[in-house]
């Protein structure tokens, strides 16, 4: 059943705190105190060492962004070290070389997991983020700059890689590389076209950005007490107030128990299978692997069919362990597509995800935060895409198309995590009597500041835009002026010079030139929705017209025709020689899509 994600972190955080306390007693009836009776007793408790910390470092990922993930690192810290330390001391000072060897012994194993943890992405990942959620402004500034300028290795492999880009294109004679990203193949056409939707929209969402920009200036008000005028919003603030601003929305909704909601994984995961069988009349039936078929523990294989026939196979590795891809994503291991015989090679999929406090759990009780629902449904539209594609050639087949195409299935896929009816439907199954209106707190609280988000996507689109153009910036102070501009005339705050915000971005290597596309996607899964499923999600008639006309075509049309089909005539506009979404309905459902 449904439970309070603040509840659920605040027991399992005084449970850690309190095994953490009583492992670092220096009460036992050993060396020192601790529980070291015999020179072997030193490798048992450095293992013990490594357990209680490795409990600590579980689900520190899921505290708040806050002094919580400071004290939990402190915990770590001092829990490694009064082991440590009480070994060296034995190394450096026992009257027995037996018990001095095996002090060292101990010390040379914990040193290695130490530096582990020195270099854990995960722990520097939450150290970041805690950081950047500092009351200290200087801090969180020093924690932004050295962000936005580092690691300096990557300021010459982003230079090459603007200028290598750039070289292609020329061989490939184009002007540029947006254009030979968009030329003939997408639905934008032409960067001039991308350029014009983002300005569009840049435009349209000022209204709005105003209204949510005020809102974060009261907050920034209430905590510094000097008045809104004498004081102007930094990049590195924006987080930081965004997040105070969400916090005082849920300590004012506090009474209501669906504005901190988690929900099951396997809830979840039979809702997107009843959803699926109700909606494109696919069945989801989990079967055994094979021998030798899984890659790690926790995996699972589903068999996907309509009417009886094979659709193909879908594997879920959903669960956080070492050396593991560390985001969400779909990977094709083999394509639908027509034989020449007439039969049909069925497809391959993975849906990959990093859930759970710890790694390698496998616990599909496991309660989500509504952002891994969403997280979880997007990526199950690409899944979908690639299981219910029927196109002739696999190049043209499921997720092989144009990025500005691609996109749309899943963040319709996403959309469906957002809808109260469809939440509370999947949930019924879970024991949970919560109805749609229930959800209304946390939908409408997790979709605040959701212009501020939106602007920041088409400012990071722009700077694709630039470093994708026909005279691109090529070295370090060019970029970083020519990205400032952007941000003075389309950012939500100025850009400090000497910033690269590029070199965190990963999309630009994936995306290139069309990291647009998830706007655009927006768009199109907006109209999308807003014609059929806004009266009824479940609507088995408009399910047959997505599968039909969306899923099952692939990259097998073309982008306008595409969209033409779903949504009709009307539903592009032309600009500089090539198309982009409307976005008027994406515009006027903003609060509740995103």
């Amino acid at each position: 059943m449904l439970i309070s994600s603040f509840s659920h972190k605040l027991r399992r955080r005084q449970t850690l705190l309190q095994a953490a306390r009583c492992f670092s007693g220096f009460d036992k009836a050993g060396l020192f105190g601790l529980d070291v009776k015999t020179p072997e007793d030193w490798n048992s408790l450095a293992l013990q060492t490594q357990q209680r910390c490795q409990e600590l470092v579980q689900g520190i990922d899921r505290l708040d962004r806050s002094a919580a993930v400071i004290h939990q690192l402190d915990e770590i810290s001092d829990t490694v070290c009064q082991t440590y330390d009480s070994a060296f001391l034995c190394s450096s000072a026992h009257s027995s070389s037996v018990w001095r060897q095996a002090a060292q012994d101990a010390m040379q194993g914990l040193a290695g997991y130490i530096q582990d943890l020195n270099m854990d992405p995960n722990l520097c990942g939450c150290l970041a983020a805690a950081l950047k959620h500092s009351a200290d402004d200087a801090l969180r500034q020093k924690v932004y700059m050295a962000g936005m300028q580092s690691p300096q290795a990557n300021i010459a492999n982003l230079c090459d890689l603007v200028q290598t880009r750039h070289e292609l294109a020329l061989i490939m004679r184009q002007p540029s590389f947006a254009q030979l990203q968009l030329k003939d193949f997408t639905l934008a056409t032409t960067p001039e076209a991308v350029h014009g939707f983002l300005d569009n929209l840049s435009a349209a969402l000022v209204p709005q950005v105003n209204e949510e920009m005020h809102e974060l200036y009261q907050h920034a008000y209430l905590h510094q007490r000097r008045p809104t005028s004498e004081y102007q919003m930094q990049p590195w603030d924006l987080e930081y107030y965004t997040n105070i601003a969400r916090i005082a929305r849920q300590d004012c909704e506090s009474s209501s128990a669906s504005g901190l909601m988690t929900f099951p994984l396997a809830t979840m995961i039979q809702g997107l299978a009843s959803l699926t069988r109700d909606l494109f009349h696919v069945d989801m039936r989990e079967e055994e692997f094979n021998s030798g078929e899984a890659w790690a523990e926790g995996c699972r294989k589903f068999r996907c069919c309509h009417k009886g026939e094979l659709l193909g196979i879908m594997y879920l590795d959903l669960f956080r362990r070492p050396a593991k891809f560390g985001g969400a994503a779909h990977f094709t291991l083999r394509c639908a597509r027509q034989l020449v015989d007439g039969s049909r090679q069925t497809p391959i999929v993975a849906l990959v995800c990093n859930l759970g406090h710890s790694e390698g759990s496998g616990d599909m009780q496991l309660p989500l935060a509504h952002h891994e629902v969403e997280t979880l449904f997007h990526e199950f539209g690409h899944a979908l895409s690639s299981l219910l594609s029927r196109t002739t050639f696999q190049h043209l087949s499921g997720t092989r198309g144009s990025f500005d195409i691609v996109e749309v299935a899943s963040h319709v896929m996403q959309l469906f995590a957002r809808d109260p009816r469809v939440l509370a439907r999947i949930c019924q199954p879970s024991g949970s009597r919560i109805s749609s209106e229930d959800f209304a707190p946390m939908l409408k609280n997790s979709a605040r500041f959701a212009a501020l988000g939106i602007k920041e996507q088409v400012v990071e689109s722009k700077v694709h835009q630039l470093l994708s153009g026909q005279s691109p910036p090529t070295s370090r102070d060019a970029m970083s002026s020519a990205i400032c501009e952007i941000y003075s005339g389309h950012g939500l705050t100025a850009l400090p010079a000497g910033c690269l915000p590029p070199l965190r971005s990963n999309h630009l290597v994936s995306y290139g030139s069309q990291y647009y596309a998830y706007l655009y996607a927006k768009c199109l899964a907006a109209s999308i929705w807003e014609r059929y499923f806004a009266q009824d999600p479940f609507d088995p008639d408009a399910g047959d017209i997505v599968r039909r006309e969306l899923f099952e075509v692939g990259s097998a049309r073309f982008p306008t025709e595409f969209v033409t089909k779903l949504l009709g005539e009307g539903s592009l506009e032309s600009l500089h020689g090539g198309r982009a979404p409307k976005i008027d309905v994406f515009l006027t459902k903003l609060d509740d899509f995103y």
